[in-house]
């Protein structure tokens, strides 16, 4: 009884922590939202966020279901997001489905993979 405890009171001081660190301290090469639709079109919403590291680029990661849009709200210089219908990466990107800036990514695609890389 007395380890959940303190294993509680500990995990509940490492949230506390953690939430007062701001994205921007991060050490993030991409933070982005998912959409079901046009990144805030009147009738979508959010799927949730992501952020990557630079020590997990040219790795597959899945997106949410019915992701359809990628906010990019920060991506670093020289690093590039490619969204993939596929949920292994491994389909040939099309068109407009990759960016190196921030702003919306929307293709009107279901996309079901991601891969951040980086030079």
């Amino acid at each position: 009884m007395r380890f959940a405890t303190t294993a509680s009171f500990l995990s509940l001081a490492v949230g506390i922590a953690s939430a007062a660190i701001k994205a921007e301290d991060l050490p993030n090469a991409i933070q982005f939202a998912m959409w079901n639709g046009d990144c805030g079109a009147k009738g979508t919403h959010t799927l949730g966020m992501m952020l990557t590291s630079r020590s997990h680029t040219d790795l597959c990661f899945p997106l949410a279901d019915d992701t359809k849009a990628l906010d990019v709200q920060m991506i670093e210089p020289g690093c590039r997001l490619t969204a993939y219908k596929d949920s292994l990466c491994d389909d040939y990107p099309e068109e407009g489905s990759y960016t190196e800036q921030t702003g919306c990514l929307w293709t009107d695609r279901t996309y079901k993979s991601y891969k951040l890389t980086c030079s």
